[in-house]
């Protein structure tokens, strides 16, 4: 790692040495547990505030790995739905962290990250669920894309926290 700093002046951090693909896995799969289980919080106080059973929206994910009619045939389970949701976060946050090292400054990194959210919302709602997982079309759309939106940007808060952006000149005061 080489680091210029002076007072007052412009200083470059590269961190693309100690960035490796494995290093960005892990983060990228503790950011994307981070961004599913305020996901998953969120979701469960919508859906309670609906007056809805609190463990509808973990039965509505269990269906990805129990089947489409699960749900009505009664084995879809909580903890199935817990299991595919921890899953699909830490999946899709691997996903994500492949790609951070194209990223050169957070504002690309939070951007790019919301529209990564937006991404998983289309191709999860728009475009499986009507094919395949027919219980999420029942699910309240607006918040979904919002949540998923928030995902995304909870994702990245592991990047930009630790000050891996390669590249990216900071300002540092003494």
């Amino acid at each position: 790692m080489s680091t210029e700093i002076a007072t007052g002046e412009l200083a470059s951090q590269t961190y693309a040495e100690a960035d490796s693909p494995l290093s960005r896995s892990v983060r990228g799969a503790v950011g994307g547990e981070i961004g599913g289980a305020v996901f998953a919080v969120f979701t469960l106080w919508f859906t309670t505030s609906l007056d809805s059973p609190g463990k509808a929206a973990l039965l509505m994910i269990s269906t990805v790995a129990t089947g489409s009619g699960s749900i009505e045939s009664g084995s879809a389970n909580v903890a199935t739905g817990v299991l595919v949701h921890l899953a699909l976060s830490a999946a899709y946050g691997v996903i994500f962290a492949q790609f951070v090292d194209r990223m050169r400054t957070n504002a690309t990194l939070l951007l790019t990250a919301g529209l990564y959210g937006l991404l998983i919302y289309a191709v999860n709602f728009q475009i499986l669920s009507p094919l395949y997982f027919h219980a999420f079309q029942d699910a309240n759309q607006p918040f979904m894309l919002l949540v998923h939106i928030i995902y995304g940007q909870l994702l990245v808060v592991i990047f930009v926290s630790r000050g891996v952006r390669s590249r990216e000149p900071r300002f540092l005061w003494r």
